[in-house]
């Protein structure tokens, strides 16, 4: 009997029970029965995703923003694919529709930018949800939550240092990109003072090299100018996932009253008030926003972007 034992052992070593890849439904929205979008793991190949795709009955194959495919899947074929070891995680697909939108006229030219394709505009156009029922964390220095521009809406709700007040302003300028009703990309969305949005640095240099821009886990947001040019601060480099407006960006300050300034750090929120703004519309998953994000941006239009970077620049779909 000990013998047998040690003779299975082995084979049980070698085939280890592979956890099922995550199955996420939308929030908010009116799901499709039957249809599934997975997104393969970034390491697996072209081949791989091929081969993948073939074993489904396949609508669409996404190669450019992510590696995956939309599929029509029975109960045992989805099963199937959620064991298969290249699969990172599967999405019921959904229906979602735009309610109504709304037209900010003479807003800053960040909001301006990311939700049309062309700059110049001066109205920020935006679906009427605005972010309502999402809610963002925002680790930085505090916020001033009773200025008015957050209507109430943030909160000032854990602090590692003495006192409770934002002394700086640097978080309190981020919240107010993130949802201010003047300066917000989500006007509706509670704030609290964790999407894991990053800035890529100001450093001109690679992002690869500095940390948490380089972390892999998380979306890493570089810095554009009303030009459309890279900011000359703004990092790059492949670990770069998305670019938004970070030059002169005009949001809340300590004190109840504003401030233009300039950097990565800007840009960031308002990657992270559009990962807001997408969950309140519904159809994405919050493990799902920066590839949504990077599938709505607009392609190619920045300039003074180095080789191997991605030219993403964020969109909001409004338009």
């Amino acid at each position: 009997m000990r013998l047998s034992i040690i003779a299975v052992l082995p084979l049980a070593l070698a085939a280890p029970v592979v956890e099922p890849a995550p199955l996420l439904e939308a929030r908010g929205s009116q799901t499709i029965a039957g249809k599934y979008i997975v997104k393969l793991k970034d390491s697996a190949t072209i081949g791989i995703m091929e081969a993948t795709a073939k074993v489904a009955n396949t609508d669409h194959v996404y190669s450019e923003v992510m590696k995956g495919f939309s599929a029509t899947l029975n109960k045992e074929e989805l099963e199937r694919l959620r064991r298969d070891p290249d699969v990172e995680f599967i999405e019921q697909d959904a229906a979602i529709s735009i309610n109504a939108i709304t037209k900010q006229a003479g807003a800053t030219w960040g909001l301006t930018r990311i939700s049309h394709r062309q700059r110049g505009s001066t109205t920020y156009d935006y679906d009427t949800t605005a972010g309502q029922g999402a809610c963002v964390y925002v680790i930085d220095t505090g916020v001033e939550d009773t200025h008015p521009e957050f209507e109430g809406r943030a909160k000032q709700i854990k602090t590692f240092v003495s006192g409770t007040r934002d002394g700086h302003g640097h978080g309190t300028h981020c919240s107010g990109t993130i949802g201010s009703k003047t300066w917000g990309v989500a006007k509706k969305v509670s704030i609290f003072g964790v999407f894991v949005a990053v800035a890529a640095g100001n450093d001109n240099r690679d992002a690869a090299n500095t940390s948490p821009a380089s972390e892999p886990s998380v979306c890493t947001v570089g810095a554009t100018d009303s030009a459309d040019r890279r900011s000359t601060f703004s990092n790059y480099g492949a670990a770069l996932d998305i670019f938004a407006p970070g030059t002169g960006i005009t949001s809340t300050w300590i004190g109840g009253g504003s401030n233009p300034i300039s950097g990565t750090s800007m840009a960031t929120p308002h990657i992270a008030g559009l990962g807001a703004y997408l969950l309140a519309l519904g159809g994405t998953s919050a493990g799902a926003l920066c590839a949504r994000i990077q599938t709505l941006s607009t392609k190619n239009v920045i300039t003074n972007v180095p080789a191997g970077t991605k030219n993403y620049l964020a969109f909001n779909n409004a338009t």
